[in-house]
Order: structure tokens, then C-alpha cells, then sequence
């Protein structure tokens, strides 16, 4: 190798040698944080009154970011415009500034939550707060309390508790003013603590909202109160029960769907309010009503259809709470509904159900001659039927037995609808399992309470799978069969109104929904087993 290259090649091969070691490891950078920023400094001072600024500085010893500022930032009393953080990006100085002109000798108290986390391993700071004043004192009182759900075995939050001064406080209040204090119910356990509350009476509202500004939506937002006023010092609070508003009744907007066929879509609780014709008919014209299941409709179905050159627009006077309204339909050149025929029973049912379809045409003719039921030795069973013309179910009712196999067909005409329409021959199969496939529930009550109760077995989402109702609680006995193995809890409603439905509640009204209990335990349901269970209900409470 000549001298000129000898150093070239040299330094290549050191150049190589340092750089296959640099790729070998990095340094560690020894152990993880894991503790939350600290503040050195606040400008002013927190817990600081006679303040007049429209800024507050917080120093912190290390890095910090805002994060979920907008969820967890809570200003009581709450300001008309929300202050402006910044930095947005990671500093070691948290400023606050006011675009809001503040009240007068007031205590404010901003509730930052869990939104200051360091910048790199994002530590919380739990549950900051700053407080001032504009006054020359601070308030002191503190209300601390509980949200609960109504109907719910644990709150879903986060919950905005407030307070409303009493002399303030109208019937529209809540839906149009901010209130006085606000704090957020965050757990699952519901518990709020206001503090730096001011001597006096006020009214206490729980809201849990879609849109965050302080007022209540009834389409929207769910609800709890106190019907009277609290004094402050003094009074301690019971639990709030929060509640879903049953939605005041409506019609919507009605609309031309088939051929044949308006829907008339609504909302709340229809009851026997109606919808009936403005428009003059031929006498061979004939029509009828079924209301759409798990949806809130009616469908008017009419033959025969209209000649749109001579009739357009159809009118209907509408039922509703002040009085009757007027709906016009315009119609359209639709093709019609042809008849479908569907089983709502499963195809492996309990003996304690039915076998039912529905159609989507409204069924008003049954032929039980054409309908033929063969069980598992091919044995024929007679069978009744019973037609729901308004749900537009049909229902064929026969001895169940365990184990078994049921063979159903629906021959021409069994069915035929308003129509005259009719189906193909159509054939079903349905299965019964063994009795010892299924576990049995016995529930003995005592301790009287001041109405009756209605008592449902719960699946572990709430959902009832068996349901009894008595009208004395003391010395109740229930008895549940046919309950598929799973988890379950029991759960009993006060029902006052003997409805043998849970109430809700309504804040217009001042009623509190109707009072609801998870009986302790989970139960363990399982196949071939009977379960014994004894409940003491004179230990339950709902203030």
C-alpha cells in the first residue's frame, strides 16, 4: 500500500469502527418520574383577597402541560367568557388571564381538576385548585355531598353539582341563568365537595350535560334536586338522584312511505292521543293503524291509493297537550308493500314464552286450519291464536314442554293481510332445551315499606330477565324459573303509583323519580340449581 493511501484507509477504518460502537446502546437516563410538579410560586398569592388583576401566574419546578383543560377546568362562580391559559405549549409558568369584568367582594375558586400533568411523563397534579377574592375576606363555607343515578347501580359521570341563591331562584331558573357555585361529581361514587361558599340559602341542582353552560336541556341533559332550599352553616345535604326527563309528547313531521302507507313519527308518551282524517273518501275506502315496534310511529295504511292528479296533500288533526294541530302530508308515487311474514321467537325458546311473528304489512285475517304445529314425534298439537292489530303480532298458544321441538308451517292464507295479500307455505323450527339446562330463583322478603314493590331479576347490564310485582313487601315471596346460568342481581322499586313501571322524575313538577335498589350481591345462577335468597328491606333508604 502506497504512502498516500495508508492514511486514507486508516481513517475510513476508524471512522467505521466508532460508528459501529455508537450504534451498540444508548444511555438509560436512570430512573422513571414518577412525581407530580410542584408549585414554587403564585402571583398573587392563592388564597389571596382584595384582588384586582385580570392575571395569575403559577410557577411550577419543572415542565408542565394543560391537558383536557376545557373538561376538567371548572371556575365557581362560573364567568360568563372562560379565561385564557397559556402557554398551550410545555413552560414552567401557568398564566391565567380574565377577559371577564369579575364581581365584587366575591370568592373565586377555579378547580383545574386533573388538567396540570408534567411534560414528560404526564404526573398529575390531583385535584388543583386556586383561590381569591375580590373582596377583603374569603368565604369559608363548605357543602359536601353525593350524586347518585336513580335507576343505575353506579353514576356515570362526570356530574356539574350548583348552588342557586334562594332569593334568586324561579321555576325557569336553571334553564336560562348560570348558577352561583358549581363543582364536577367525577367518580362513580358521586361525591362533591364546594368549598369557599358563602353564608346563606340556596337551592342544589345536579345536571349531567350534553353542551357544558350551565343550564338544563330536557331533550338532552339528565337532572337531580332538592325540593327545598338548604341554609348554609348548618344544613348537610342528602343524596341528589339523578334522572333522564321523560320527553314531553310531540308529533313530527309525518311522511308518504309506500304506495299505501303514511308514518306519523313522535315523541314522548303517545297515550291515547290520536290522529284523525281531514279528507273526504269514496265509500269503498278503508284504512287502519299499527304502530311500528321499538319505534314511536304509527303507520295509516289506506286503500285504495290515491290518484295524485286529483288529490296531492292529505290533512290530519293531531292530538297534543294544547289542544288539536293540523299535519299535512304531500304524497308521492311509491311502489307498494308487499307482504312479509317474520318469527320474533328464537329459534331455542323457554317454555315460559310464546311463539309469535309479525309482518310488515298489518295481518287482519287467521286461518288456524292452515296452520299446522308437529312436535318432536311428529305428534300434531292444537294450537289457538291470538292477533295484536295495533303491534300487528300474531301469537299461537299451545302446551310448552321442556326438550323438545316444535315444526311450524304456514300454509297459503294462514295469514292474510288488510290487503287481501297472503304468503307462500313457510316453515319454522323451534327448540325447548332440558329443564336442567336452567337454574330457579327463590326470594324471600321482609320488612314492610310504605309502597308496593316491584322486583326484577337484572342481568349484569341492567337489563331485566324476570320481573314480579306485590303489593306488600314484608313477607314477599318470589319465585323466578327458567333463568339462564349467568350473573344477576335483584333489584326493587318503590312503586307508589302501582303502575308496575319505574317512574321517572320531573323537575317542572318537583317530582322526585320513583326510588330504586340494588340488593346487595351478585347472584350466581347456574344450570340445574335453586337458589334461596332472603332480603331485609326495612334496611333500605333513599332520603
Amino acid at each position: 500500500m502506497n504512502a498516500l493511501i495508508r492514511p486514507i484507509f486508516f481513517a475510513l477504518t476508524g471512522m467505521i469502527f466508532l460508528a459501529g460502537c455508537a450504534k451498540k446502546g444508548s444511555p438509560t437516563g436512570g430512573p422513571k418520574d414518577t412525581l407530580a410538579p410542584l408549585v414554587k410560586s403564585f402571583l398573587p398569592e392563592n388564597y389571596s383577597v382584595n384582588f384586582t388583576g385580570q392575571r395569575i401566574e403559577i410557577d411550577f419546578d419543572e415542565f408542565i402541560k394543560l391537558k383536557k383543560v376545557k373538561e376538567e377546568l371548572v371556575v365557581s362562580p362560573p364567568l360568563k367568557y372562560d379565561p385564557i391559559l397559556s402557554p398551550q405549549t410545555s413552560s414552567k409558568t401557568l398564566k391565567v388571564t380574565f377577559i371577564d369584568t369579575l364581581q365584587e367582594e366575591t370568592t373565586y375558586v377555579m378547580h383545574f381538576g386533573n388538567s396540570i400533568v408534567d411534560n414528560n411523563e404526564e404526573n398529575i397534579l390531583p385535584q388543583f385548585k386556586y383561590v381569591f377574592s375580590t373582596g377583603s375576606y374569603l368565604d369559608s363555607l363548605n357543602l359536601r355531598g353525593q350524586v347518585r343515578s336513580a335507576d343505575k347501580p353506579e353514576l356515570d359521570g362526570p356530574v356539574t353539582v350548583m348552588l342557586y341563591p334562594a332569593d334568586q331562584m324561579t321555576d325557569s331558573t336553571i334553564y336560562h341563568f348560570k348558577p352561583r357555585y358549581i363543582v364536577t361529581a367525577r367518580g362513580a361514587d358521586g361525591g362533591f365537595s364546594l368549598t369557599n361558599l358563602k353564608e346563606g340559602q340556596y337551592y342544589v341542582v345536579a345536571i349531567k350535560e350534553e353542551q357544558n353552560n350551565y343550564t338544563f336541556q330536557t331533550q338532552t341533559d339528565q337532572i337531580a334536586f332538592k325540593k327545598e332550599p338548604i341554609t348554609l352553616p348548618g344544613d348537610s345535604i342528602s343524596p341528589l338522584y339523578l334522572f333522564a326527563e321523560a320527553p314531553e309528547f310531540s308529533w313530527t313531521r309525518g311522511a308518504h312511505a309506500a304506495k299505501n302507507r303514511i308514518v306519523f313519527g313522535y315523541n314522548g308518551m303517545r297515550g291515547n292521543r290520536s290522529l284523525t282524517p281531514l279528507f273526504e273518501t269514496d265509500s269503498d275506502f278503508r284504512f287502519t293503524w299499527t304502530q311500528t315496534p321499538k319505534v314511536d310511529s304509527l303507520n295509516y295504511w289506506f286503500t285504495p291509493a290515491f290518484d295524485l292528479e286529483q288529490k296531492d296533500t292529505l290533512l290530519f288533526a293531531a292530538d297534543t297537550d294544547f289542544g288539536r294541530d293540523t299535519l299535512a302530508i304531500r304524497l308521492k308515487d311509491l311502489y307498494p308493500d308487499s307482504l312479509k311474514v317474520n318469527p320474533i321467537t328464537r329459534g331455542v325458546f323457554s317454555p315460559k314464552d310464546s311463539i309469535r311473528f309479525s309482518a310488515n304489512t298489518p295481518i287482519r285475517q287467521i286461518n288456524p286450519d292452515k296452520i299446522q304445529l308437529l312436535d318432536k314425534d311428529s305428534t300434531i298439537i292444537a294450537v289457538q291464536t291470538r292477533l295484536d292489530s295495533l303491534h300487528n303480532t300474531v301469537t299461537l298458544a299451545f302446551d310448552i314442554l321442556d326438550e323438545n321441538r316444535y315444526q311450524i308451517t304456514l300454509l297459503p292464507e294462514a295469514l292474510q293481510d288488510f290487503f287481501a295479500q297472503t304468503h307462500d307455505t313457510l316453515s319454522y323450527t323451534f327448540k325447548t332445551k332440558p329443564l336442567s339446562d336452567y337454574g330457579t330463583l327463590n326470594l324471600n322478603f321482609s320488612g314492610a315499606l310504605n309502597c308496593p314493590i316491584l322486583i326484577e331479576l337484572v342481568d349484569t347490564k341492567q337489563n331485566p330477565v324476570a320481573q314480579a310485582w306485590r303489593q306488600e313487601s314484608n313477607g314477599a315471596r318470589v319465585y323466578f324459573d327458567y333463568i339462564d346460568p349467568d350473573k344477576y342481581r335483584v333489584r326493587v322499586t318503590l312503586d307508589c303509583n302501582e303502575n308496575e313501571i319505574w317512574d321517572t322524575g320531573d323537575y317542572d313538577k318537583k317530582i322526585q323519580p320513583e326510588a330504586v335498589y340494588y340488593l346487595p350481591g351478585l347472584l350466581d345462577i347456574r344450570a340445574n340449581w335453586s337458589l334461596n335468597e332472603q332480603y331485609d328491606l326495612s334496611q333500605l333508604s333513599q332520603d
